[in-house]
């Protein structure tokens, strides 16, 4: 059964400086287990990091923001969340770095759209049945507006 739901979370934004503002949003929804009686779910444990890496992060590149992204769970559902990073200004991504600071969530990452030469990115993310989850997320690129 698959239903919306609003989940409390939090967004910390450190050390945006002086860059470009940057609007993030996160979609989720909620997949409650089935009422059956004889249903159940299966996990396997695995506390590897689950990070992504978009572009190619070199030398150089200027820090457009940096933020941690924490979405908890209820402990009775799966969550799954698209969260768009728009960067504004005349920017230039090259390089995206989501880190995942809470590897026993079991979350996972996967790009979606944007990044590379965009002012923006988003990525989809899922966690395991009871599991929220927590990255740190980087944007690098070039500001147009400060490099004419």
């Amino acid at each position: 059964m698959i239903r919306s739901i609003q989940l409390v979370f939090l967004i910390f934004c450190a050390l945006v400086r002086a860059n470009p503002l940057v609007h993030t949003s996160v979609t989720t929804n909620n997949i409650t287990e089935s009422k059956t009686p004889d249903s159940f779910i299966e996990l396997q444990v695995l506390d590897k990091p689950h990070h992504l890496f978009i572009g190619k992060c070199t030398p150089g590149l200027k820090e457009l923001h940096k933020e941690n992204v924490i979405v908890n769970n209820d402990g009775k559902s799966h969550v799954t969340a698209e969260i768009k990073f728009q960067v504004e200004g005349p920017v230039d991504i090259r390089c995206v770095r989501i880190m995942d600071e809470a590897p026993a969530s079991q979350a996972y990452p996967q790009y979606l759209d944007g990044g590379v030469g965009e002012n923006f990115v988003v990525i989809a993310v899922s966690t395991v049945y009871g599991k929220g989850f927590h990255f740190y997320v980087e944007i690098l690129g070039h500001d147009l507006k400060k490099e004419d």
